[in-house]
């Protein structure tokens, strides 16, 4: 009797312990089960808020893959001759370039001799011609910072070009009577203040690219707080140093093209003058 007792008392023991054991495990998997539905709801609302942030500003994503678009490749050609002086009276094709921030320009060589492109903010080594095996036959250049750049090459430095990046600057030429009683197109070319710094993107001379008629007068003006010349590569002007506020005036009746120059006291302060051809009353009036 008291044995068939003692075994009721260790079964009921064994039930509830099995009760207490099968309660705990189940508590167990609800709260797992919860927790795994908590991370699924969190992932979809994380989801759901980055999906909606980016359809809530569509025009910023689409502004971002056009800026990357919007970047644009020119080309200049170095053509056959501009190694030779007197060929050609135009080097680097175009000669003046319009570009924006975070354009790329690459120049091609395409005559028989290398040349280079150097400016203040770059140098691009020697270029060698098309198909040689000596070294590459382009250079490109990325322009970061809006500004006015004037290139020319080392090896020929009457070859000058420029590129305006989100510049645009007055040529300031106004037609009136030079002091021998002519009509002709005067020109007033300034050295402005501070041009002397070597961190500006110019403008250093203004205009950086004159374009005037052949027979024009040019007049160079230092408004600078210190001494300048303009003298071009090829020798066909020479201002020799003018202090501030001092001038100088050539007539361009020699040659015709692009004309290159600098200053000799800051040799990084760079510009160009393109003349075009004479007109036939002016030449058949030279010619006389």
């Amino acid at each position: 009797m008291r044995f068939n007792k003692g075994l009721q008392i260790i079964g009921l023991f064994f039930i509830i312990v099995s009760i207490i054991a099968i309660v705990y495990a189940s508590k167990t998997i609800m709260n797992r089960n919860d927790a795994i539905t908590n991370i699924q709801l969190s992932n979809t609302t994380q989801i759901s808020s980055i999906s909606t942030s980016q359809s809530s500003n569509p025009e910023s994503a689409a502004n971002n893959i056009k800026s990357l678009k919007n970047h644009s490749e020119f080309d200049i050609v170095i053509p056959f001759g501009d190694g030779a002086p007197g060929i050609r009276t135009t080097y680097f094709t175009p000669t003046t370039l319009h570009i924006h921030a975070g354009d790329t320009v690459k120049w091609i060589n395409k005559d028989t001799v290398s040349h280079t492109v150097t400016a203040m903010a770059f140098n691009s080594g020697l270029i060698w011609p098309t198909g040689s095996t000596e070294g590459p036959s382009t250079y490109s250049h990325t322009f970061a910072i809006p500004g006015v750049y004037v290139y020319f090459c080392q090896i020929h430095p009457y070859m000058g070009g420029i590129v305006y990046v989100d510049t645009q600057e007055t040529q300031r030429e106004i037609s009136s009577n030079s002091p021998g009683g002519n009509n002709i197109m005067d020109v007033k070319i300034e050295i402005p203040q501070n041009a002397a710094y070597d961190t500006n993107y110019g403008p250093m001379f203004i205009p950086s690219g004159a374009h005037v008629p052949f027979g024009s007068q040019i007049t160079f003006t230092n408004r600078d707080y210190v001494a300048h010349t303009a003298t071009a590569t090829d020798g066909t002007f020479d201002t020799s140093t003018l202090q501030p506020g001092q001038s100088k005036t050539f007539i361009l009746d020699e040659r015709q093209g692009t004309i290159t120059y600098f200053c000799r006291i800051h040799p990084w302060m760079q510009a160009i003058i393109t003349v075009d051809p004479p007109s036939p009353a002016f030449a058949q009036k030279i010619s006389q």
